[in-house]
């Protein structure tokens, strides 16, 4: 018997039980967002994102669809350069996440969830790649805030979300999909989205498109003998950004 075989066979062996949990792990970092049946990834006035096996929806939306786009569902972000296709959680905590801004050269992560999010309490110095608790600055006159539910297009004109799901229909006395309305001159016209949804905010990119974040909850009825069951839970969060600027 060769004793040298078995040393560098024994010693491979080894090597490959490291190796593989190590790809594994890094793996588990990544969630991909393909779905082929979707027909919402089809519509000709929304591009849709998604991230399957989450417990909650986007809360926050910072970036740009084309380079790369950071979203975060409660305390997790991912990050994603290639357009949705694949999404890389960049960092994971318990404090849920309300919006994410630029403030001189570093990323904010705010954590108030009311309409004019603030609370600052996490950084990045490399445009979302990581993120650390320790800021470059003192916000002692200027504290960061975001309006996670209104982004304004003109002196005339906004989109302003209005959360409709802490109510029930008066008939029915089931839940109500959150609605996005554009107002111009105090006049509201209900914005149209692929699906009535659960919606956490807004906000716009440099080119003036909306970007909506929100959870995979369909507002369809389904009766199961004199039940009726509405909505359906999902396990999806969904962003939906429009495929031309606000007007």
């Amino acid at each position: 018997m060769n004793l040298n075989l078995m040393s560098t066979r024994n010693l491979l062996v080894f090597l490959t039980l490291l190796v593989v949990p190590f790809f594994s792990a890094c793996e588990k970092e990544k969630t991909t967002t393909t779905n082929t049946q979707d027909p919402e990834m089809n519509h000709p006035d929304w591009i849709k994102l998604i991230l399957t096996g989450q417990q909650r929806g986007i809360t926050a939306i910072y970036g740009k669809y084309e380079d790369s786009l950071l979203v975060a569902t409660q305390g997790n972000i991912y990050l994603t350069t290639n357009q949705g296709k694949d999404w890389r959680r960049v960092f994971s905590g318990s404090i849920g996440i309300s919006g994410i801004v630029k403030h001189k050269d570093q990323l904010v992560a705010l954590s108030s969830f009311s309409d004019i999010a603030g609370g600052p309490f996490l950084y990045s110095q490399d445009e979302g790649t990581t993120w650390t608790h320790q800021s470059k600055y003192l916000y002692l006159e200027e504290e960061p805030r975001l309006n996670r539910t209104q982004v304004d297009v003109s002196a005339d004109v906004a989109y302003k979300l209005e959360f409709e799901s802490a109510g029930t229909d008066p008939i029915s006395k089931l839940p109500l999909p959150d609605q996005i309305y554009r107002i111009e001159n105090g006049r509201k016209e209900k914005v149209y989205l692929p699906r009535q949804a659960l919606i956490n905010c807004i906000v716009k990119d440099q080119k003036g498109r909306l970007y909506v974040g929100a959870e995979g909850t369909r507002f369809e009825h389904t009766t199961e003998g004199n039940t009726t069951i509405y909505p359906t839970s999902t396990d999806t969060a969904i962003v939906y950004m429009s495929r031309k600027p606000l007007r």
